[in-house]
């Protein structure tokens, strides 16, 4: 023990007694300060999210549209480059593609808070975690919505495709992505998202590859494929309920 934390220690160790009329004097000093103070009526979380549609919906829709316009840009060169029939028998591969980095994409700004060590402040905010993610997901959904939209659209407008297999070529491994995300979200720790994520979207294009390979996507959307969409839209919202009931891992 060096000379300071001997000094200090001696400076702990102190059998003076406490006054109580002191706290309470102190007590009351701290009151009249907090009194003093002017009113800050709080925000409600209607207001919440639009401040957060401002400082953070922005950021993520303008990376989403970045991500569409890759999408998009890739889609045509691909169609320029080679065959209509190719194109045809390689659209549900590129469209599974088109919804898994739809969602992958959103991870970056959805992780920035463990990035730049946010933990604390948002503990500390009037809004929970839970409040905060929920917004974040929110803006992420509709960036998502809308870039699997215009994506759906242009394969549709080119007549490459029917208006069902497109919408089930894209949403299946959009949703099964979202699903695999809200997972973790829910039962792991945040700091492990990067990792586990790249090998879920990673896992889910191999797994398109080989569907590719041998043949394997559906023809037309019957009811089957519907009660898969239908399946995988509720395991979401139960993952969303999940993470809803305070179980949120990264900031708890």
């Amino acid at each position: 023990m060096n000379e300071l934390e001997k000094r200090l220690s001696a400076a702990l160790r102190t059998d003076i007694e406490i006054d109580p009329t002191h706290i309470n004097r102190t007590i009351l000093d701290v009151q009249e300060a907090c009194a003093a103070q002017p009113y800050r009526p709080r925000i409600g979380f209607k207001q919440f999210m639009l401040l957060q549609a401002r400082f953070y919906g922005v950021r993520m829709w303008l990376w989403q549209g970045l991500v569409l316009t890759a999408m998009l840009t890739g889609l045509n060169l691909v169609k320029i480059n080679i065959t209509l029939q190719y194109l045809l028998r390689m659209l549900p591969f590129l469209l599974g593609c088109c919804g898994v980095a739809a969602i992958t994409a959103t991870v970056p700004m959805l992780y920035r808070s463990i990035r730049y060590q946010m933990h604390e402040t948002e503990c500390a905010c009037y809004f929970s975690g839970v409040q905060l993610l929920w917004a974040r997901l929110l803006f992420m959904g509709i960036g998502v919505l809308l870039t699997l939209i215009v994506t759906v659209g242009v394969v549709i407008g080119q007549c490459w495709l029917g208006t069902g297999c497109a919408i089930l070529y894209v949403c299946v491994p959009c949703l099964m992505t979202a699903c695999g995300y809200l997972a973790i979200l829910a039962h792991t720790e945040l700091e492990r998202l990067p990792v586990l994520g790249s090998v879920l979207s990673g896992s889910l294009v191999l797994v398109l590859r080989v569907m590719l390979h041998f043949d394997w996507y559906p023809q037309q959307f019957g009811i089957g494929s519907g009660l898969l969409c239908l399946a995988l839209a509720l395991l979401c919202v139960a993952q969303v309920r999940h993470l809803a009931d305070g179980t949120y891992t990264a900031v708890s």
